[in-house]
């Protein structure tokens, strides 16, 4: 069975959550890590010795260009809207740390991308 491949969306705290839970699983990986501060995603590689993954310093091309089936999305709660979107454009699936949005306007332009692409999840949680 082949693996689920995440791009992580953002090197903080909330980040080394999802890398511990995805990390606990023998069907998952994450291959890319997207951050602005290239100190901060080097540095959550090579604690979690993810030697292969791929690093973008911009979260938007980790999205389009990053060879993943989905994204993880802890960048700040302001942007999780458009990351979400953009994900789903581009053919991913979609979790997100809580919240959704920051204002209802956010949250529909979620909700309306993912009406239109049944055949793939969005999830919000948190770990």
């Amino acid at each position: 069975m082949a693996r689920f491949r995440f791009v992580l969306l953002g090197a903080g705290f909330f980040a080394r959550k999802w890398l511990e839970a995805v990390q606990a699983r023998n069907d998952c990986e994450v291959v890319a890590i997207a951050d602005r501060l290239s100190a901060q995603a080097e540095a959550l590689r090579d604690e979690f010795k993810l030697a292969g993954a791929t690093l973008y310093a911009d979260w938007k091309e980790a999205v389009t260009q990053g060879k993943a089936d989905g994204v993880i999305i802890t960048l700040p709660q302001t942007l999780h809207p458009e990351a979400a979107v953009l994900a789903l454009k581009a053919g991913r699936h979609v979790l997100c740390e809580k919240p959704l949005a920051v204002d209802m306007a956010g949250a529909r332009a979620v909700y309306d991308e993912a009406r239109v692409r049944p055949g793939q999840v969005l999830m919000v949680n948190q770990n």
